[in-house]
């Protein structure tokens, strides 16, 4: 099986990895909505159910962009699964592309 989506490897120089930064994913009718519960909910569990690949767990909390950390999602937290993950994948890309055009990388 292929591994995840490395999303460092864009940021990676001399050993080091440099400023990965937040972009917003924008909402599609596509995207699916879950209760997360705390002690039952992990958004690797999440992101296996949906991408088929638990290493996308980022990915979704980039969609929920008000908690930082998985630990900070309030139990009965409605959360957003970005979704397909090949589209916002794309999506993803072309913002980081941008940032890195407007900013430097």
């Amino acid at each position: 099986k292929d591994m995840s989506y490395d999303r460092y490897t864009r940021f990676r120089a001399d050993g080091k990895i440099g400023k990965v930064p937040t972009v917003k994913l924008a909402e599609k009718s596509t995207d699916y909505f879950v209760m997360y519960r705390n002690g039952q909910s992990r958004l690797d569990n999440l992101s296996y159910e949906y991408y088929g690949d638990a290493g996308y767990d980022w990915l979704i909390l980039m969609a929920n962009p008000e908690y930082d950390l998985e630990y900070n999602i309030p139990d009965g937290t409605i959360i957003r699964i970005p979704y397909p993950l090949d589209v916002t994948l794309d999506d993803y890309n072309y913002k980081i592309d941008r940032y890195n055009a407007l900013y430097g990388a």
